[in-house]
């Protein structure tokens, strides 16, 4: 098998996968544009090498323009990606030209991985008691913007210092951004949010709150509830946005601050409670989860709420019902 142009410089013959590697002088000759879209260009250039079927081997060629140059007027290509790419394969294959090339060039440039724009979408349980039908349907309502935008300012509060979020190009960015969701959700739709701001949250940040599209609201009669009270575990969703190591280093600060007793849950119960969740029909909320840890946290919330014996026959001593 023998591809050229998977990528610009980029052939495979067999398993072996070759990379020309533009300088940033050669991509700015070549395409004529500035030093942001070139660290983007470095960034596609290893996602393009990232889906290359397995197996393979990958080799990156820096890329020398007079070397290549020269190369060019002795052969059949026309100068572009794939004439790049053809080249680079041909250096692989000379093991004497390549070494004396590496020896010349030690230093390849690196894609600015740490400053990747990614989107993770965590979430803040919330089980909740709901002692009748009004307490149910409360659930498909969107929260008050207001209740909501303190909660966001009491997780600013006590969040580290980490700088703002702002777009440096079309694949990079600088800081992150933490937004919440607009409405609560059931733990069976939490991939499919996940992909839609995965997917669909394109736009600039301007705001604490993101919305969740209304197909996503929790639908009562769905719910199948026949008696209460009914203990329901909900979902508000947490956005993200923003450098890939600044997302990262926040997801995990998140994920310990939301621990029995921590500050943040002590705001998190005041935002149920502003929510209309009083006293017992608002569980301890947390901790932050993933989509994929929603299943394990549910398993452990209903197990625990079956084992606990009751203390007051008057409060626990009633029966009630679980809705995942």
């Amino acid at each position: 098998m023998l591809t050229y142009g998977l990528f610009d410089g980029v052939a495979r013959r067999d398993h072996l996968v070759v990379a020309a590697v533009l300088g940033l002088d050669d991509y700015k000759e070549i395409y004529g544009k500035g030093t942001e879209d070139y660290l983007d260009y470095l960034i596609e250039l290893e996602d393009a090498l990232l889906t290359v079927d397995p197996p393979a081997k990958v080799v990156r060629v820096p890329f020398h323009r007079e070397m290549y140059r020269k190369w060019l007027e002795g052969s059949s290509w026309r100068d572009g990606p794939e004439a790049r790419s053809a080249w680079a394969l041909e250096v692989v294959q000379n093991a004497e030209l390549f070494e004396r090339l590496r020896a010349e060039r030690p230093v390849l440039p690196r894609a600015p991985e740490e400053e990747r724009e990614v989107i993770e979408t965590l979430y803040l349980p919330c089980p909740l008691v709901c002692e009748e039908e009004a307490d149910v349907q409360r659930l498909a309502h969107q929260l008050d913007p207001e209740v909501l935008a303190k909660f966001h300012g009491s997780i600013l509060k006590h969040m580290p210092a980490v700088p703002p979020y702002r777009k440096l190009s079309k694949l990079r960015a600088q800081g992150v951004a933490l937004m919440l969701g607009d409405r609560l959700i059931e733990p069976i739709n939490a991939y499919e949010v996940e992909d839609h701001f995965d997917s669909a949250f394109l736009g600039d940040i301007s705001t604490a709150i993101v919305k969740v599209p209304r197909h996503f609201r929790i639908k009562p009669p769905e719910l199948e509830i026949e008696v209460y009270p009914v203990l329901v575990a909900v979902l508000l969703p947490v956005v993200l946005r923003g450098a890939e190591e600044d997302v990262e280093f926040l997801g995990e600060w998140l994920e310990g601050e939301f621990g029995p007793e921590s500050v943040l849950v002590k705001e998190a119960r005041e935002f149920l409670r502003a929510a209309g969740w009083h006293g017992e029909k608002a569980g301890p909320p947390g901790p932050i989860l993933t989509a994929r840890q929603v299943p394990h946290y549910l398993e452990a919330l209903f197990e625990d709420e079956e084992e606990e014996p009751p203390d007051d026959p008057g409060r626990r001593g009633r029966t009630l019902k679980r809705v995942k």
